[in-house]
């Protein structure tokens, strides 16, 4: 004890001799610094110009007590300007400090390289912390900060530098309008990426126990959302789907731009699912909607359309478009077949039809049917159109078949026909002309020969026509040639007879000549 006691009054007395003022003990009454007025302090003076301060409130149960550093104005009086205070100056190697302990036990050492370490609560701008570290600035206590030029209320800032003299900021403050902010910038006052655990765990908004990694109990309003991965847990249809509706028996996505129009996809649990444009959804008020109005695709496996009010017995539903065309096919180079079928429901009622129209708009208001298509056997299906080609696309007649038609009976209409052939004055070719214009010509008189049918085809009604007129002279050459043929038998026959009567001359000649040479030999013999 008298060694600790010596050492004391040995330091006080170094502090004495090095000082160029004494240690000087102020008995005053204030109960805390002032300019002015100090209360009971010990001054250490270093030099003309800077005082060292430690000192006790003078009044009865004040209990406080001070570190202060002050200097002097122009006059030479002292306190009434304040200096820097350092604990542990920067000096020599600062790894090997121990630093500063302040509410820990005497016999307790911080590590080596801490400079300060606080056994308790540390109040900002407070005198009652009630967390390890209590910013207060209700009372303007805790200085303004500022992130993009822009000064808030109040808040402070984190700061590091790499290796390259970068610096990254992170500003937490309070602002305006009761909002409080959190912004992660560098030295430029450009806006850097922040990551909120990164390592693991969730993060809660409007609760203490939040289920998944951002899990916001209220709304969340927003410019624009990206969702990148699949929901953990898939739908029941294993989809793995990235926007997922779990809670409430009706569920919604509607976007409501502003003013009174919205576009809304929901799903009720009556199983259906309802989606389109509108004012109101309590009123028939909805506006038409477009999907992909300018680029892009739509592949749904199946629509199904319930039509309108019932007008002459069809319960109608309209497809407008605002373009020229309207298109049905597959992608270039898809390997896919294209079917377009209208088939009609079947029902116990009665017989179902199915109709195709095409009409022609001759005004703004007037529309002519010009192709219609009737399923049933006992009504007309017609093209009131120009020329119609079947296996060309450039029909030179109402109906122009590049191929062959098969059919049971083909009925052609025509004016005039060749029974002029049998007509008394009709002047049949004789036969020798016919040869005469064949040897000259190659072909039939007034028919086309091969080179005019190979280039201008034929008509098959006046082609027919042609061919029954040859059929009717060659029917009259026929009854001519019977009639030659009948004479002929004729004359045949007479000239048969003539013959036979010959025969019995002869016949009776021979008998005669006969009977002569014996009677002729009986006169010899006599």
């Amino acid at each position: 004890m008298k060694t600790k006691i010596a050492s004391i009054a040995l330091l006080g007395l170094a502090f004495a001799m090095n000082a160029q003022e004494p240690i000087v003990r102020n008995d005053s009454e204030a109960s805390y610094p002032s300019v002015t007025s100090r209360g009971d302090i010990f001054q250490l003076y270093r030099n003309v110009n800077n005082t060292l301060e430690l000192g006790v409130a003078g009044k009865t149960n004040t209990r406080r007590s001070w570190i202060l550093s002050r200097h002097s104005d122009i006059s030479g009086a002292y306190g009434k300007y304040y200096s820097t205070l350092h604990l542990q100056p920067d000096t020599g190697d600062k790894s090997q400090y121990k630093g500063v302990a302040i509410g820990y036990g005497a016999g307790t050492h911080v590590t080596t390289g801490t400079h300060l370490a606080i056994n308790g609560n540390v109040g900002i701008g407070t005198v009652a912390p009630i967390t390890g570290l209590h910013i207060d600035t209700s009372n303007g206590g805790f200085p303004s900060a500022s992130y993009n030029n822009t000064v808030q209320k109040s808040g402070f800032a984190i700061s590091s530098v790499d290796g390259i003299g970068t610096q990254t900021k992170l500003f937490m403050g309070i602002g305006d309008y009761k909002t409080a902010w959190l912004q992660v910038q560098n030295s430029d006052n450009q806006e850097y990426d922040m990551s909120i655990n990164p390592l693991g765990g969730n993060v809660g908004i409007g609760t203490t126990s939040p289920s998944e990694k951002l899990d916001v109990n209220g709304r969340i309003v927003g410019s624009s959302l990206s969702l990148k991965s699949s929901n953990i847990t898939p739908s029941v249809n294993n989809f793995s789907n990235r926007l997922q509706f779990t809670g409430g028996a009706h569920g919604a996505l509607v976007f409501h731009p502003g003013g009174t129009d919205e576009l809304m996809f929901g799903f009720h649990t009556n199983g259906n699912f309802y989606w389109g444009t509108g004012r109101s959804a309590t009123k028939k008020d909805y506006y038409s909607m477009t999907l992909n109005g300018q680029t892009g695709e739509l592949s749904p496996r199946s629509i199904n359309l319930t039509g309108g009010t019932v007008t002459n017995g069809w319960r109608t539903t309209n497809f407008n478009w605002a373009g020229h065309s309207l298109v049905f096919g597959s992608k270039p180079g898809v390997y896919a077949h294209n079917v377009i079928e209208m088939k009609p429901g079947g029902a116990d009622q009665g017989e179902l039809i199915s109709l195709f129209k095409m009409h022609h708009a001759k005004s703004k208001t007037e529309h002519d049917l010009r192709v219609n298509i009737d399923s049933r056997t006992n009504k007309y299906t017609y093209f009131d159109v120009g020329n119609v080609g079947i296996g060309t696309r450039n029909p030179d007649s109402k109906l122009a078949v590049n191929g062959t038609i098969h059919s049971k009976e083909v009925k052609v209409d025509l004016v005039g026909w060749p029974d002029y052939v049998f007509v008394d004055d009709y002047k049949l070719p004789s036969l020798k002309e016919v040869e005469n214009h064949i040897k000259e010509n190659g072909y039939l008189k007034n028919i086309p020969s091969a080179k005019e049918v190979e280039k201008n085809g034929i008509m098959l009604g006046e082609m027919n026509k042609k061919l029954l007129e040859k059929i009717e002279e060659l029917t009259l050459y026929t009854i001519q040639q019977e009639k030659e043929i009948q004479k002929l038998k004729k004359q045949e026959s007479s000239l048969q007879k003539s013959q036979s009567d010959n025969d019995k001359l002869l016949s009776i000649i021979e008998k005669l000549e006969n009977r002569l040479e014996k009677v002729e030999n009986l006169l010899e013999k006599k």
